[in-house]
């Protein structure tokens, strides 16, 4: 008969040891039924898989964290290597671009070809931890967009305190890097059981996708870079904005709505700015957190950050003409539009994981020499890499960098395809033939009058599907028609 300390033991070890047998190992892969609704509140079959990956995988006793995707399965008969979406950011969830109805049609199309892996990159959308959910103090300041040094000020805090609450939790928050998703995305590929996987990468994804052919290049069947991110390249460079913003200004002087009304855009937003600079102006906007009005002091930097944004969008580049002409005016409803969702954005929070990733890989040093050259000159100034200054950095990650091997050149014989646009400042086409010189079979397909995203456009998706079923793509063309400038009426009716 077993006595009744044999069975209390007995008892806590039928309890404890569940909880042994239970816990994750690296590698391990669940996959449920999920539907993925869209936008446009339309419901799409799917599945749902996560995955455990170490957090650092240069450290033994390393955590393990979760990697989330949406698996699409292939209406083909003989499905090629899954393909896997690599999102922009760093930081956008591929599960939530999947919910925009363009960019599901591409996917949808895509499934001629394999699986689609809708991947959220280690630190976004479902995986977890999820680095965008960082609390704010809610004391973004007031006059942060007063001028570039007390801007990059207030970045810096708000990347200091995101990335002390991670840590807190006890987050390497250093982990959280292009090299380690590239391995999180191998990882993926043989929990699946795929010999190979193809990629296709838009902006920062193109970086990432980048990592995984250097670092798992025999394991990737053919690739799609989509507005093209090098490593260490991260920001526009002066020249590329002022040189975009004199392209911009050439079209909108030709247009029949504001070519009147804004014959030199380059001289009227070196005239806004410099007013700015020499007078800032108060703008009275509501705090979304507290529904308080607070006055922000806006200075000539929050111009130059709202007019590199809008440069390579071409949703929003249509309105330029018109906020800068206004501005010049002195009517700042616009700008006031503009500068309280700016505001209210900062203040509800950064991405850390934008952060860590830019920061740990950090600019080719000769980039960021002739950036910083440029600058003294340049109409922007230094606005493209406010959010890589020193300080801002080194409150995100300390002084953790890949280091210069991140940047070393990269040959690679993986059939790939190159998408730019002739528009985009942010990724200009010479960004994709500076890689394609290490990638002979490789093809560069240029959008005429292209911006940053040219994926939801059905021509290029053509040209995107056509690829991955091994067709020979070159010589294939896709224009765009030139974008449309809006007049000041119709860009405060729109709300652009």
């Amino acid at each position: 008969m077993r006595s009744k300390t044999g069975a209390c033991l007995t008892a806590i070890l039928m309890l404890v040891l569940p909880a042994f047998t239970q816990q994750p190992r690296a590698g391990e892969l669940k996959l449920e039924p999920f539907t993925l609704v869209t936008y446009d509140g339309k419901p799409h079959a799917a599945e749902l898989g996560r995955i455990w990956v170490p957090e650092n995988r240069h450290k033994v006793a390393s955590r393990l964290i979760q990697i989330a995707f949406v698996r699409l399965k292939s209406t083909a008969e003989r499905p090629a290597a899954p393909i896997v979406f690599l999102a922009g950011g760093p930081g956008v969830p591929g599960i939530g671009m999947a919910r925009v109805p363009v960019y599901y049609a591409l996917f949808d199309k895509l499934r001629q070809v394999a699986d689609v892996i809708l991947l959220d990159q280690r630190g976004s959308g479902m995986s977890s931890p999820n680095l965008s959910d960082c609390p704010t103090d809610g004391r973004f300041p007031i006059d942060a967009f007063a001028s570039e040094q007390k801007f990059a000020h207030a970045l810096a805090h708000a990347a200091g305190n995101c990335s002390w609450y991670w840590r807190s939790k006890g987050t390497d928050v250093t982990a959280y890097n292009t090299e380690e998703s590239a391995d999180d995305i191998d990882d993926l590929r043989v929990a699946l059981g795929a010999t190979q996987i193809s990629l296709i990468g838009h902006s920062y994804g193109t970086e990432l996708g980048l990592a995984v052919i250097r670092r798992h290049g025999d394991s990737v069947q053919r690739s799609v870079l989509a507005s093209v991110q090098p490593p260490g390249t991260h920001g526009s460079l002066p020249s590329v904005l002022d040189l975009q913003l004199e392209k911009i200004g050439h079209l909108a002087a030709n247009d029949a709505t504001m070519g009147k009304e804004t014959p030199d855009l380059v001289s009227l937003f070196k005239q806004d700015v410099d007013r700015l600079n020499k007078r800032p102006v108060v703008l009275k906007i509501t705090k979304q957190s507290t529904k308080a009005t607070i006055n922000l002091t806006v200075g000539g930097v929050a111009l130059q950050f709202m007019a590199e944004r809008m440069l390579p969008n071409g949703r929003a580049v249509g309105s330029l003409p018109a906020f800068l002409k206004s501005v010049s005016t002195g009517d700042y409803s616009l700008l006031q539009k503009r500068v309280g969702d700016l505001y209210n954005d900062f203040d509800a929070g950064i991405t850390l994981m934008g952060r860590t990733t830019d920061c740990s890989a950090g600019t080719f040093p000769e980039r960021a020499l002739r950036a910083s050259d440029e600058a003294r000159t340049s109409l922007f100034g230094s606005i493209s890499e406010i959010d890589m200054q020193p300080d801002v950095c080194k409150a995100a990650v300390e002084n953790f960098t890949l280091g210069t091997e991140y940047f070393a050149p990269l040959y690679s014989t993986v059939p790939t395809l190159f998408l730019s646009g002739t528009l985009d400042s942010n990724t200009p086409p010479m960004n994709a033939e500076l890689m394609r010189w290490g990638f002979p079979n490789s093809t560069h397909i240029v959008v005429e009058n292209g911006f940053h995203e040219t994926l939801p456009d059905d021509g290029v998706q053509a040209v995107v599907i056509d690829f991955f079923k091994g067709q020979d793509v070159m010589g294939r063309t896709v224009k765009f028609d030139p974008p449309h400038f809006f007049s000041l009426e119709e860009a405060k009716q729109s709300g652009r």
